[in-house]
């Protein structure tokens, strides 16, 4: 899967439509349907310093994961299902587009702070739950559901650095540490 060819809405339709099964096509459609403007339009992050802080950001990342997610797979002999790979890797951070109405990122209004790399605010009507929290309720609204292993990795991606992730650290299963690894390795190493 090259990694250029996985730039446009198409190439996510093309990946829904050949690898997710069909009892999450429909809702995984539907979700598009109805927030994909917002998905492939929001930023990944609020700051130049660090990944996707531009318009498209956040699908920019979406894809990078989901191609490192494929390349690791047969690299890693994990044996995992397409459909989870491809499932895990387009969803995990979808709360980062907000939820109902509200970006979660806004624009930085102040010159002095966009001339140092702050490119948008959190929208403050949305920090109650992280992004994590917001893509799981998002994902609730639209019935779509996840094995034990896919629910794991869509919770703890971030790895093991973080203290969110303790109670599985050196436990995660192989969909785990593949999006781990496939997150750090786009947010550090895709970015320069």
């Amino acid at each position: 899967m090259d990694k250029k060819a996985l730039t446009s809405m198409e190439k996510v339709d093309m990946l829904i439509e050949q690898y997710i099964s069909t009892d999450d096509k429909s809702a995984i459609t539907t979700l598009l349907n109805d927030k994909g403007d917002k998905f492939f339009s929001a930023p990944y992050s609020s700051n130049k310093e660090y990944y996707g802080a531009k318009s498209g950001g956040l699908a920019e990342y979406t894809l990078a994961v989901v191609y490192h997610l494929c390349r690791l797979n047969p690299q890693m002999n994990a044996g995992l299902e397409m459909s989870s790979l491809i499932k895990v890797g387009l969803l995990h951070e979808f709360g980062k587009i907000g939820y109902g109405k509200e970006d979660l990122f806004l624009p930085q209004e102040s010159q002095w702070h966009r001339d140092r790399g702050m490119m948008y605010v959190i929208n403050d009507k949305l920090k109650g739950f992280d992004p994590k929290g917001r893509t799981m309720l998002i994902l609730q609204d639209y019935g779509i559901h996840f094995n034990e292993v896919e629910y794991q990795a869509m919770l703890e991606y971030e790895g093991q650095y973080s203290d969110s992730n303790k109670l599985t650290r050196y436990r995660e299963n192989k969909l785990t540490l593949l999006l781990q690894w496939a997150h750090i390795w786009t947010i550090t190493q895709d970015k320069i």
